[in-house]
């Protein structure tokens, strides 16, 4: 296993085990509030006869004579404690055959601080033409129309990552750029990655955002990852995240990880690293709008 996969993986199964609990406990039936009850008055006697079998271990250091260090009512507390533990995790195990995943869609989603994109490639000839007509631009307004021309309509794979921008762009400051490698047939969005960054101004003139690669910051040199190595996009997807949570201080439930664009192994590893909990995906639909997708688990009550 992966170093990466090290990382991810205790991380979904404590989330998991986490929403487990919340089903049985929060779940609002008559077991779970008698559970929640049963857990609180187990977990106060207990932590009485603890504080008791402390207290008795002062005196008998002190010098003193201890009466009883086995009392009846310290016995009956540590064992039904233990017996409500038990049971719990004996109603989890049982729920874990009944877990199943949710994805909550929000149609109106708001707007984040940060986001993370997968960068496609543009065929040589539409790198070509957008590189000079960029120059043009005063807006995204004109990049749009620019767009829409019906020789560009159907190879402007960053149409979608524009559109992400443009949904959040009030809020948004920081924009990760995860990029496709150098292939034999052709330039990766590493490289394109320059002109991808002055359409962005040009597009939000009003707004500077800053623009950084996954690896190596702002200012690093971005060789790029192979769009179908999935450890590799994995590995820099959870890395982007974590840089954005714990260097540049931004809540993780502000961070949307956008898996429109890139191959299919793109979407596959944003939607890996967003089930940890806290974090979400997003989709630029074919109509342009921008759909939150939040991953949660509930439990199978059998009638669907």
């Amino acid at each position: 296993m992966s170093d990466t996969q090290h990382r991810i993986a205790p991380s979904l199964k404590s989330a998991r085990a986490r929403q487990v609990l919340d089903q049985l406990l929060i779940g609002g039936g008559r077991e779970s509030m008698l559970m929640v009850l049963a857990l609180l008055i187990g977990l106060g006697w207990f932590t009485d006869s603890l504080f008791e079998w402390v207290a008795d271990v002062g005196t008998w250091i002190e010098g003193g004579a201890v009466e009883d260090w086995v009392p009846v009512h310290r016995v009956v507390a540590v064992c039904f404690f233990a017996a409500v533990v038990y049971r719990l995790r004996m109603l989890a195990e049982a729920a874990r055959e009944r877990f199943r995943p949710q994805v909550e869609t929000i149609g109106a989603p708001p707007r984040a601080r940060a986001l993370i994109l997968y960068l496609s490639n543009l065929k040589a000839e539409v790198f070509d033409g957008l590189a000079t007509a960029s120059a043009s631009f005063d807006g995204v307004e004109s990049f749009r129309k620019y767009a829409e021309r019906e020789d560009i309509r159907r190879s402007m794979p960053w149409r979608m990552p524009i559109e992400a921008i443009a949904h959040h762009r009030t809020h948004l400051s920081r924009i990760v750029l995860i990029c496709s490698q150098d292939e034999p047939d052709g330039p990766g969005s590493a490289s394109q990655r320059p002109l991808f960054e002055q359409l962005v101004r040009r597009c939000f003139p009003g707004h500077a955002f800053t623009i950084e690669c996954a690896e190596g910051g702002a200012q690093g040199d971005d060789p790029g990852v192979g769009f179908n190595d999935i450890n590799a996009l994995v590995r820099l997807t959870d890395i982007a995240f974590e840089r954005l949570v714990e260097e540049a201080r931004v809540a993780p439930a502000d961070i949307l990880i956008d898996i429109t664009s890139g191959s299919k192994l793109c979407s596959v590893a944003g939607a890996v690293v967003a089930l940890a909990e806290g974090r979400r995906v997003q989709y630029v639909n074919g109509q342009y709008q921008v759909q939150v997708q939040d991953v949660s688990y509930v439990l199978d009550d059998g009638d669907h």
